[in-house]
């Protein structure tokens, strides 16, 4: 199995060869015992076996977030059968990805961290999963696309891959370099396009972990969280159907029932899961930063242009109107500050519309950290810069804010008698 993935015949002392051992022995298993109350164990069950990889020489180990949803006891178990105990750190329910560490030393290297951005269809790739009995096999990749679950999931570049593995839960897709490029999530019947019949599995591609990591392990997930309703819904026909609804959740207290049809959003038609986490998840990102509880901070980042417009003319008819009454659609000064612009080559970028941090916490990192959850956001998209348009007058700090930031000066335009600066960010 181990020879497939090289480009020549493999022997012990060829450096592939001992890359591709190396990764597979830091692949290990994980075994999680629930609480015995967790809403999750009639899903997920009480005792969940899975597998997880060691990425820091520290012992701190990913693996895929719902293994370890409100566990109670997580241990270890490497190659040759030593069990050592770990603690959680960190699950994220944005991008699925879970960590543990380590409470004890493990044997294995950590795995090298690889880029899934290259990964393609037809790409053939190594899947390995961990315990006493390590299990090592060949898929091919075939097709990367987004891919929306049932409980308001929602990711960007998703790789499929066949033929199906059941033990999936947290596995390692390993690269020809013997590098991790995903983690294992799901059994799928439908992995080259969706509902046409090819059972398969899912992997979250590893790069959306390496904007957030050193915050999850900070703060134990994203401290700036998108949003959230609190429903599980069924694509059907056609149409997106609700199937839970989350006691005391926002779409509990607005009036959403099991059995719910969703028919649109914000005057938008939706008919696919896909479609339905777009528009509340992706059209306009919202986080909200809290500290011991209490909200600090808050960023709206607005991905397309026809929302935002839409969204300004609702909450602020008069406005509007007054804007257009004084000649802003002759002279476009409302649609540059509306529409989102990348300087003068006509292209687009998404917008930061709204940023605020607590006047007491300013100058502590939270707007920082709202700006990460947002640049993270938009690289898993494919997004290369973003731009914002802030006040021009008497606003020395946020420009120097947005400097120090990385934001450079583009332009200026008017909104409503308001003078602004626009700024834009290149991603790396």
């Amino acid at each position: 199995m181990l020879r497939s993935t090289a480009e020549h015949a493999a022997q012990p002392d060829d450096p592939a060869y001992r890359a591709l051992v190396a990764a597979t022995n830091a692949v290990v298993g994980v075994k999680v015992k629930a609480l015995p109350n967790a809403r999750s164990n009639d899903s997920l069950g009480e005792e969940r076996n899975g597998s997880g990889i060691l990425i820091r020489e520290d012992g701190l180990i990913l693996t895929i977030g719902y293994l370890i949803l409100e566990a109670d006891q997580v241990d270890i178990v490497d190659s040759s059968g030593t069990t050592v105990p770990a603690s959680i750190v960190a699950y994220d329910h944005a991008t699925g990805f879970g960590l543990v560490k380590a409470l004890a030393k493990l044997a294995p290297k950590p795995i090298r961290m690889g880029s899934s951005a290259p990964v393609g269809q037809m790409d053939r790739l190594m899947i390995v999963t961990g315990g006493e009995e390590q299990t090592i096999s060949i898929a091919t990749v075939v097709s990367r696309r987004q891919y929306a679950g049932y409980w308001e999931y929602l990711i960007d570049g998703a790789i499929f891959t066949a033929p199906a593995r059941m033990d999936h839960s947290g596995a390692a897709l390993i690269n020809k370099d013997g590098e991790l490029v995903g983690v294992g999530s799901l059994f799928v019947m439908d992995a080259l396009t969706p509902g046409e019949r090819l059972p398969g599995n899912m992997f979250v591609p590893v790069d959306l972990l390496k904007p957030v990591l050193d915050e999850m392990v900070r703060t134990g997930g994203q401290k700036a969280r998108r949003p959230w309703l609190g429903v599980n819904s069924l694509e059907e026909d056609g149409r997106v159907k609700v199937m839970h609804v989350n006691e005391e959740s926002p779409a509990d207290k607005a009036g959403v029932m099991p059995g719910d049809i969703i028919l649109s959003v914000d005057g938008e038609s939706v008919d696919t899961l896909e479609k339905f986490y777009e528009f509340v998840i992706s059209a306009e990102h919202v986080w909200v930063a809290e500290e011991s509880g209490r909200v600090v901070g808050g960023c709206v980042l607005a991905a397309s242009p026809q929302t935002l417009t839409r969204r300004f003319v609702l909450a602020r008819p008069v406005q509007f109107a007054r804007g257009m009454l004084r000649g802003v659609v002759r002279d476009r000064s409302l649609r540059r500050r509306l529409v989102s612009a990348s300087g003068g080559d006509g292209s687009h970028a998404p917008e930061v519309t709204q940023i605020f941090t607590d006047p007491q916490l300013r100058g502590k990192g939270v707007g920082a950290e709202l700006l990460r959850a947002c640049e993270s956001t938009l690289r898993a998209g494919g997004t290369t810069s973003y731009v914002v348009h802030t006040q021009r007058d008497d606003n020395e700090a946020g420009i120097r804010f947005y400097r120090r930031e990385g934001f450079v000066p583009i332009g200026e335009s008017r909104s409503l008698g308001e003078s602004f600066l626009v700024m834009k960010k290149e991603l790396d």
